[in-house]
């Protein structure tokens, strides 16, 4: 256990810190690491704020809600960068996906960030997306399903038609 004399509270403890045989260090990681997944609750999050948690160091990449929100203006970006030049007038719709060799200039995975909001949208409740963020993905042209998934559902979907096709050609023959 700390002794008062080592206590020096800046928002953050050293992981290993154990207090009254609880390992508080190694908690206060697992609840940054909950914020910065989104799975921490409102409750929490208010109360660990007022207690002068630093959610962040300076220079540290956005967590939480922040991170959503720039992550999201970069989504917006590559979408409008991959739209083909000299079609301005031309309807044109983005195809929902981000390659994987795709690097934002920040050094961003974007690619696994979309996997990561379509992972979350299946999650309902704590760590899932809230209505505001599935809309405004929505609004970007976002698809819910990979190109691979599409692919697979179109080809159920064709096996399907062509089994309904033969079953109604032997009923009605």
């Amino acid at each position: 256990d700390d002794a008062p004399a080592q206590r020096r509270w800046e928002g953050r403890l050293p992981q290993p810190l154990v207090h009254k045989g609880l390992k508080l260090g190694q908690w206060l990681m697992h609840m940054l690491h909950d914020e910065d997944r989104g799975k921490l609750s409102d409750e929490s999050k208010d109360s660990l704020d007022a207690l002068g948690v630093r959610w962040r160091d300076e220079g540290a990449p956005a967590r939480g809600r922040v991170a959503w929100e720039t992550n999201f203006g970069r989504l917006r970006e590559y979408i409008a960068s991959a739209r083909p030049e000299g079609d301005a007038g031309l309807k044109w719709e983005w195809d929902g996906d981000v390659p994987p060799s795709y690097q934002h200039p920040s050094g961003t995975d974007l690619s696994g960030w979309v996997r990561e909001q379509r992972s979350r949208r299946r999650r309902p409740g704590r760590g899932g997306l809230d209505e505001g963020q599935v809309a405004r993905l929505d609004s970007a042209g976002f698809r819910w399903t990979t190109l691979g998934e599409r692919s697979a559902e179109q080809a159920e979907e064709a096996a399907w038609r062509v089994r309904y096709r033969a079953l109604e050609g032997w009923v009605r023959a």
